[in-house]
Order: structure tokens, then sequence, then C-alpha cells
């Protein structure tokens, strides 16, 4: 099959991919059900996004990036549900100009049915579980990453409880790194003036103590200060600090953390600045410091953003630092939204 073929091929897939994913959630709305016979009211939403981002870099590949993404949502009465897709079909480009065609990377992000009642909420199937208070680093997580860099929902069922200050949450879902296993998660919140606090339990491994985490934030003068710190096999931990600059909003945050790729427990630090140039521009600056081995790598990246009523245009420059040779990267983007 020619590039151009197996390029029209995997888009026609992510095509057919998203249009079931609009049917099931059109197919998964309850029904209209009231008192005595009556019609309730069914509330719904339908949403999503198409994007084409092309990235030049050293060292080869190029890489081009064919995606989009569909949100729906709706419920009656009590019970609600929700639905989100994404597919991305990536193409990287050799020196010589060859292209070759890689598979789509078809994400179901979440895809749930809820039911709430007073203080009491209630869901079941693939949904969002993120347990960190970082914002720039992720010291542990239970959700899986798709080969896009993703992160999607767990399959599973929660039962969450949430009186005044105080929300209890019990979870059974799936344990990503451990096929066929079930992993129990428990969360309780606390919230009191300008401050946080949640705790985490989560069984990991069968036969070993389970993990342990701590989260909290608050405010300090005009500074959201946060932190979290994780017992598990190897210590982990956040230190951050963000506020405003003027009109300029920046975080720094610093610990021992899940390394980008995910495979292991490094220090490492980052800090980031965005802020609004009129109304339609956006810039956001980044920097990462990884140490790896006594080896420090950095990582430099500029984005521009320009903003219309339902579309946006990204360039996104950066620069990396590594023991071996130094890279760069320059990446144009442009993203459509739409919504029902």
């Amino acid at each position: 099959m020619s590039g151009a073929s197996a390029t029209r091929h995997a888009l026609w897939r992510a095509r057919g991919l998203l249009a079931l994913a609009v049917g099931l959630a059109a197919a998964v709305g309850p029904a209209p059900v009231g008192p005595a016979g009556a019609a309730a009211e069914v509330r719904w939403r339908l949403a999503g996004e198409t994007g084409l981002a092309a990235t030049l870099s050293s060292p080869l590949p190029h890489r081009l990036v064919v995606d989009a993404r569909v949100e729906a949502a709706g419920g009656s009465g009590s019970v609600g549900w929700r639905l989100t897709a994404d597919a991305a079909l990536p193409v990287t480009v050799s020196g010589d100009g060859r292209a070759q065609v890689g598979d789509v990377d078809w994400a179901l992000e979440e895809a749930t049915v809820s039911w709430q009642r007073d203080a009491w909420m209630a869901s079941a199937g693939r949904e969002r579980l993120p347990l960190e208070a970082a914002r720039l680093l992720l010291p542990f997580a239970v959700e899986p990453v798709s080969p896009s860099g993703l992160r999607v929902g767990v399959w599973g069922a929660r039962l969450a409880c949430a009186e005044g200050p105080t929300r209890l949450r019990l979870a059974v879902v799936e344990d990503v790194h451990h096929a066929g296993r079930a992993l129990p998660v428990v969360s309780v919140r606390r919230q009191g003036g300008a401050a946080e606090v949640e705790g985490h339990v989560a069984w990991t491994d069968e036969g070993a103590a389970p993990v342990a985490g701590v989260t909290a934030s608050g405010l300090v003068r005009d500074l959201v200060v946060y932190g979290e710190l994780w017992h598990a096999r190897d210590g982990r931990y956040v230190v951050g600090v963000s506020g405003f600059w003027g009109d300029a909003l920046w975080t720094v945050e610093a610990g021992r953390v899940l390394s980008p790729d995910g495979l292991a427990v490094q220090p490492m630090a980052a800090a980031q600045v965005g802020w609004q140039q009129g109304p339609d521009v956006a810039w956001t600056v980044g920097s990462q410091l990884l140490v790896v081995e006594d080896a420090v790598r950095a990582r430099l990246h500029v984005e521009r953003t320009a903003l219309a009523a339902s579309h946006d245009w990204r360039v996104v420059t950066s620069v990396s630092s590594t023991p071996d040779a130094p890279s760069w990267a320059v990446g144009l983007g442009y993203r459509h939204y739409w919504g029902l």
C-alpha cells in the first residue's frame, strides 16, 4: 500500500471510530422517565475538536499528527452519562522525504454512567482518577497513558460521599500494571478555610504494603503553596508555588517524581509562566530539569497561541540539552472546535 493510500485508509478508520463513539453516546443516553409515566427532561451536549500538528525536529524523523476528539454528556434526573473519545494518526517523515503512516492511536478517555442523590454519588465505567496535586510534575498515578501521550481513565466503579468540607471516595479500578487484577483506592479530603488536605491509600501490589500519599494546598498571602508526599517502593514528593506577576501566571515545582517516559523515579524541577497578549494571543514559556545518573538534562519550550471563536493556531519551539547532544524542535498546529 502506498503512503498516500495508507494515510487515506487510516483517516477513514479514525473517522469511523469517532462516528461509532458518537453513536454509542446517543444510544446509552437514559430514557426519559418521569413520575406516572410523564416525560422527564433529558439534558445532553455534544462537542468536539479536530487538529493537525506538524513538527520538525532534530534528530529525525519529523512528525505529522492528525487527531480528533469527541465529548458527549447527558442526563435525566439523578442519572447521567459521559463519553469522551480521541483518535490520533501519526505520520513520520525521514530525512529522504519518505513518509511512514503509523497505526491510529484510539483512546477511550471516559465512558461512564453515574447516579447522584443528596451527598452520595456512584459511577461505573471508564473514568479519570487523578490523585496528584502537582500541576507540572507527576509523582504517582494509577491512570494509563496512550501512545500519543494522552492520560486516559481506568475501568472500574466508585462511590463518593461529600458532606460539608469532607469527602470520602471509595474506588475499585483496573490495575494497568497487572492485567486482570483489581486496584482498590480510598481517598479522604478535608477542606477548611483557604487550605485543603487529601489522603490516599492504594493497594497496588498483592501481598505488599499499600501505597499511601497525602496532598495539601493552601493560600499564603497571594501565593498558592502545595505539595504531596508518597510512600511507595521509593519515596516520591513534590513541592510547588504558584502566583501572579502582574497579569502573568507563574508556577514552580520540584521533587522526586516519575520521569517523562514513566519508567523511573528521578529528581526533577519544572517552571512555567503564561500570559495573555491582548484578547486573541496567549504565550506560555516552560522549562524542565531532570537529573539522570548525575547528569542534568534540560528542556525549554515557548508556545504562542492565536485564539479565535472556533479555532486556534499554535507555534511551539523547544530546545533540549542532554549529555549526548542538544536537540531542537519547531511545531505548528491548528485546532477547530465545534459543539451542539
